[in-house]
């Protein structure tokens, strides 16, 4: 087997690895050369968002009654339970499969995005919005009450429609989108036209 591809010729790292090469060794060196380790950072950014959205959504639904809340910070934070079939602020309530759908399409598209795109920032970006979106999926999927809404804040006595971690991950996710689409996306278009 021929390594002088992967770069790591003369390496004292490679030549033990050569002694013992098994197709599995060879698709290990196929993934370090191709620098899938570098994607792994997005994938457990999606991940991590999944994963606490989901457990702070267990927690709610084990300790806080459904409609009941728990006041964190008076006259400004609670902790709640709802329940949403709808979008953000409740709106398109009942639109259930719709939402599944869409999230669907949305996020594979935003996932091929990110896969040709090597701007961590637009990454960054992508991966918080998937991240929130594949935990909101889950709520619609496996839970026909509706997302799990939790987090309650009243602002200037308004009260500020309740939402959960994945949807915090969405809008700190759009946020930084944003910063890309009219801050850096600009910068790297000037610089490929020079």
């Amino acid at each position: 087997m021929n390594l002088s591809g992967f770069g790591w010729t003369g390496s004292f790292f490679v030549y033990p690895l050569v002694l013992t090469v098994t197709s599995k060794t060879y698709i290990i060196l196929m993934i370090l050369k191709r620098g899938y380790f570098r994607d792994m950072i997005w994938i457990l950014i999606i991940i991590f968002a999944v994963l606490l959205d989901q457990f702070t959504k267990y927690l709610v639904i084990m300790n806080i009654e459904l409609g009941k809340s728990i006041k964190v910070i008076e006259e400004f934070f609670y902790l709640v339970h709802w329940r949403n079939k709808g979008a953000a602020w409740g709106i398109m309530q009942n639109g259930t499969l719709f939402f599944i759908i869409m999230t669907v399409i949305v996020s594979i598209i935003l996932a091929v995005y990110m896969y040709k795109n090597d701007n961590k920032v637009l990454r960054l970006a992508i991966s918080m919005i998937l991240g929130g979106a594949i935990g909101n999926l889950i709520d619609r999927v496996l839970r026909p009450e509706g997302v799990v809404d939790f987090l309650n804040f009243y602002i200037f006595s308004y009260n500020f429609p309740a939402f959960n971690v994945a949807d915090s991950f969405i809008t700190v996710g759009t946020a930084i989108l944003a910063i890309y689409i009219f801050f850096i996306y600009k910068e790297d278009e000037g610089h490929n036209s020079l």
